[in-house]
């Protein structure tokens, strides 16, 4: 599926916060499967998001946003989780494939995120 056709049904965009934390209580608040993981970050698929906004709340680093309220700086990652997902087509569901090897070449290229509250 060309990257347009999934940037039209985009709801809910994991963003640069996520890179390098992956949490993933958003995983956990779920209903449908549809948060998968890549080597530094997580991804959501738009054509199995339901658009209930149950993961937003959860992550604990607000790397989750409605694709219409993404900050300027991170407008850049509704086409990262789009691309992350369309090449990996439809699996079926993330708890089904478990972690991706890899991430989209914008997160890959990225240097360590280490964040002040994350060392101890």
């Amino acid at each position: 599926m060309r990257l347009s056709s999934y940037r039209r049904l985009m709801t809910y965009v994991i963003a640069l916060p996520c890179v390098d934390v992956m949490d993933k209580a958003c995983v956990d608040e779920c209903p449908v499967d549809c948060i998968y993981e890549g080597e530094r970050m997580l991804y959501i698929h738009p054509d199995v998001c339901i658009d209930c906004g149950a993961c937003e709340p959860a992550c604990p680093v607000e790397a989750i946003y409605f694709e219409d309220d993404l900050p300027d700086e991170f407008i850049g990652y509704t086409a990262v989780n789009a691309a992350f997902v369309a090449a990996i087509g439809s699996p079926g569901g993330a708890r089904r494939i478990g972690p991706v090897a890899g991430d989209h070449a914008l997160v890959a290229a990225l240097p360590p995120q280490i964040r002040d509250d994350a060392r101890a």
